[in-house]
C-alpha cells in the first residue's frame, strides 16, 4: 500500500501466536509502528508475547482523508471485534483520543493520575481478583481460548525461548529476580510459605512436603544438589575401553 502524507492510517496490532487482532487504532505516520506510547493494557499484550521472542504483527487496513472518517472506522471495528468476543486492550470504544495534547494538559493528566489514592480496600479487591479470581471469570477466560490453535511456528518459537532464551531474556530475567530478592517483605513471605516443610528427592527433582508421613514411595528427605547428576554419573561408569567415545 502507498503511504500519503497527511492523512489518517486505519492499523491494528495483531498476535502472531493466535492470528487475531488484539489492539484498533488511528493515526498519522509513524504512529501504527510505535508500541512504546501505549495505554497498560497494550504493554501487557507485548510483554506477553516477548515471553515468547514474539512481537506484535502490524497492518495497515487504509487510509483516509479525515480524523471525523478515521473515527468513525475505529468506532465501528472495535465493536465488531468486541461483539465477537475479541480481547482488546484499546480502553474505550475508539474516536476518544486527544489531538495533539499540549504540554500543560500532558502534565495536569499527569498530575490527576498521579494523585489517585489506592486505598488498602482497593489494592485488597485488585488482588483478590488476581490470586482468586471467580468462577464466572475463570469460565470467561476459557472460553475466550478455547477453540485457538497455536501455530507450528509459534510452537517452535516457544521450544527455542524455553531451551536457548536470548542473552536480554536471560538479563530481563535476572534483574526481575534481583528486585525480588532485594524486597525484604517479598523474602518474609517466601519464608513464611516454606515454614515448616522439609525438603525431599527422588534423586533427580526437589520437592518439599510438609512432614515425614507425606513423603510419597521412591522419594526420601533431602536433596539433589545438582540436577542431572544421575546422568553423569552413568556416563562415567561406562567402560571406555570397549565403547566407542566421539571427540
Amino acid at each position: 500500500m502507498q503511504r500519503r502524507t497527511g492523512c489518517q492510517y486505519l492499523y491494528e496490532h495483531w498476535r502472531p501466536d493466535f492470528n487475531i487482532p488484539f489492539y484498533v487504532g488511528i493515526g498519522i505516520e509513524g504512529r501504527p509502528e510505535d508500541i512504546v506510547k501505549r495505554n497498560r493494557f497494550h504493554h501487557a499484550f507485548v510483554e506477553e508475547l516477548s515471553w515468547y521472542s514474539l512481537k506484535p504483527i502490524i497492518k495497515i487496513i487504509g487510509q483516509v482523508e479525515t480524523r471525523a472518517e478515521a473515527n468513525l472506522w475505529e468506532i465501528g471495528r472495535i465493536a465488531e471485534l468486541r461483539a465477537a468476543g475479541v480481547v482488546l486492550a484499546n480502553i474505550s470504544g475508539g474516536g476518544s483520543g486527544i489531538l495533539n495534547p499540549t504540554d500543560d494538559l500532558r502534565k495536569r493528566l499527569g498530575e490527576i493520575s498521579s494523585s489517585r489514592v489506592r486505598t488498602p480496600e482497593w489494592r485488597a479487591r485488585i488482588a483478590a481478583s488476581v490470586t482468586n479470581p471467580s468462577a464466572e471469570t475463570i469460565a470467561k477466560r476459557v472460553a475466550k481460548l478455547t477453540g485457538y490453535k497455536r501455530s507450528p511456528e509459534f510452537c517452535e518459537n516457544v521450544s527455542k525461548g524455553k531451551k536457548n532464551p536470548s542473552l536480554e531474556t536471560r538479563e530481563h530475567h535476572r534483574q526481575a529476580a534481583l528486585r525480588s530478592w532485594q524486597n525484604q517483605e517479598w523474602r518474609t513471605n517466601q519464608s513464611k510459605v516454606r515454614m515448616g516443610q522439609i525438603r525431599i528427592t527422588d534423586g533427580i527433582r526437589n520437592e518439599y512436603a510438609k512432614s515425614e508421613n507425606d513423603i510419597p514411595p521412591g522419594w526420601r528427605r533431602g536433596m539433589t544438589k545438582r540436577r542431572g547428576w544421575h546422568k553423569r554419573k552413568t556416563l562415567r561408569q561406562l567402560d571406555t575401553t570397549t565403547t566407542p567415545v566421539c571427540n
